[in-house]
């Protein structure tokens, strides 16, 4: 029997691999010819760049093959699968959408699932509020919004939505503020808004909140929480590479 591994585990940064474009991509990280090298690792996606052309490539439906030790110590192939699939929702967080985040007072359940996949997909993960830690939550950032995933079913493989909030009303210090920025990849966001098949109306949400971060505080142009802010903007921050 093999150790299963995490995606992480298996591709790092940089590293070369052989990938087959198609419905369901293949990346075989032992066989040559090399044709890409891993440029992003996500639980949901990876990216790789073309080793002739540079060109990158976002893929979702995709499966891994790999050598993976098993518990007696010997070799094996094994193949990790990653699958595009919506998150479900509470009735709860679903009518919290509909309420507390604009223009989707009249969304249907089915593209409020299609919507927040992408959300949390092109979001950054952020620490759970104690109240909603739990064993297999996960809590993620998308612009101003707050949302809470939790692993539910009988064998904990059903992602479902359990909390939602929006927080733009929150005060936060010019500082908070710089260093909670984060700016959605537009590129991801388009892909996965065509490959879910998410309505025109509903292709901004949230990614103009996400840059209203910098823009409240550059309106206080002649106060202390500006000159903080700008000084800090002025700094070759790694913050600014997050997600880009």
């Amino acid at each position: 029997m093999t150790i299963k591994k995490d995606i992480t585990e298996i591709l790092g940064l940089g590293q070369q691999v052989s990938f087959k474009d198609g419905s369901v991509g293949y990346i075989e990280t032992e066989s040559m010819p090399f044709t890409h090298s891993v440029e992003v690792v996500h639980d949901s996606y990876v990216k790789l760049k073309d080793l002739k052309t540079g060109e990158l490539t976002a893929t979702f439906n995709f499966d891994v093959h790999y050598l993976s030790p098993s518990f007696t110590g010997e070799q094996h192939y094994s193949t990790h699968r990653v699958r595009l699939q919506l998150v479900e929702m509470s009735g709860r967080a679903f009518e919290d959408y509909r309420k507390n985040v604009r223009n989707n007072t009249d969304i249907t359940k089915d593209m409020a699932q299609r919507k927040l996949t992408r959300n949390i997909i092109c979001a950054k993960k952020v620490e759970a509020k104690e109240e909603h830690i739990e064993k297999g939550n996960t809590a993620y950032q998308y612009g101003n919004m707050f949302i809470v995933v939790g692993k539910k079913g009988k064998n904990k493989d059903r992602d479902v939505v359990t909390y939602i909030k929006n927080g733009k009303k929150e005060k936060m210090s010019a500082l908070e503020k710089y260093m909670s920025y984060w700016e959605v990849d537009q590129e991801l966001y388009a892909q996965l808004s065509d490959l879910l098949g998410i309505e025109k109306e509903h292709r901004n949400d949230g990614v103009e909140d996400v840059h209203t971060v910098r823009e409240d505080v550059n309106g206080a142009s002649d106060t202390l929480k500006h000159r903080v802010f700008t000084f800090f903007q002025g700094m070759k921050n790694p913050l600014n590479k997050i997600n880009k």
